[in-house]
Parts: structure tokens; sequence; C-alpha cells
């Protein structure tokens, strides 16, 4: 199965997060130096404890995606510092049903160009990102210990090849 490539618009992008970049709505507080937009999106944990991580994709690998992972407790908001890469995100067929599989229709892939910061929903499916530069490196906001006791991955049924129409 192939899917396309595209840019990370709100819209777009809007079933599986947040989008969070240049507002086109009236700024909050607006002053000679500054333009400030609070609440553009929410990291909802089911814990009081949310930590920012670091991650550093060290080497590119082929456009092929085997497995998912998603994190059914906490929302995880990531903002690029370097670099530029592409994530394949997915939902599944019952959103409100943790045993649902992937419906595989919704499978999109986003190009992270480094311009815009992300927030994934809950349940939302999605890979490590593949690089499009030799090296990335971004701020990933979540729950305390997610990566130990909120990861959820799995074998895909089928490859995915991401694909640069």
């Amino acid at each position: 199965m192939k899917v396309k490539i595209e840019m990370l618009e709100s819209k777009s992008f809007e079933p599986y997060g947040d989008v969070i970049g240049p507002q086109k709505s009236k700024p909050a507080i607006a002053a000679d130096i500054i333009d400030f937009w609070p609440g553009i999106s929410d990291i909802k944990p089911s814990a009081d404890v949310i930590q920012m991580n670091w991650l550093e994709l060290k080497k590119p690998r082929p456009f092929i995606c085997e497995s998912m992972e998603r994190h059914i407790l906490t929302t995880e908001a990531i903002i690029p510092v370097s670099g530029q890469s592409i994530i394949l995100f997915g939902l599944s067929e019952d959103m409100s049903d943790i045993n649902s599989p992937i419906d595989y229709k919704s499978l999109k892939a986003f190009i992270i160009d480094g311009t815009k910061a992300f927030n994934i929903k809950k349940g939302v499916w999605h890979d490590l990102p593949f690089l499009l530069t030799e090296k990335a490196e971004c701020i990933v906001i979540f729950e305390k210990q997610t990566h130990e006791k909120d990861l959820e991955t799995v074998q895909l049924k089928e490859k995915i090849e991401l694909a640069l129409i």
C-alpha cells in the first residue's frame, strides 16, 4: 500500500491532532514587540506530571513503515528543533474502542519541515519519523514514563510505502 506524503496543515491534520504554528486569529496580547496566542492546543495527561523529552533521529531509513505505535492515556506534542522528517499517522476503525484495529484508509503522512509543532491526540497511531535530512532533533512532550507505561506497538498487516508524489 502507498500513502502520499503531504505538507503539515491544520485542516488535513485535524483528525490526528493540532498543528501549532502561526495563527490567523487575533492575538490575545498584541504589542509593538510581541503577539501572543494562548491555548492553541491542550496537553491531556491522565496524571499530573508532564515531561519534556529529547528525541534525536540519527540515521535515515527507507520510507517503508512496518509497525505503528500509539498512546492511549496522553497526547504527544512534538516540537521540531533541527532537520526535517516525515511522520505517518492513522486512526483506529472506532476511536472510542481501544481494541479497534487500525483503519488503513485513514493513513496519512506529513512532512515535518521545522516550521510548525503539533500535538497528537490520544489513541492516534503514528510511526517514528522518517528522515529527510541526515539527522533531526525534536522535543517530545507527554506524560511522565509514557515510553514505559503507555506505549502500544503493532506490526502492520502489510508494509506501507510512503510516496513523495
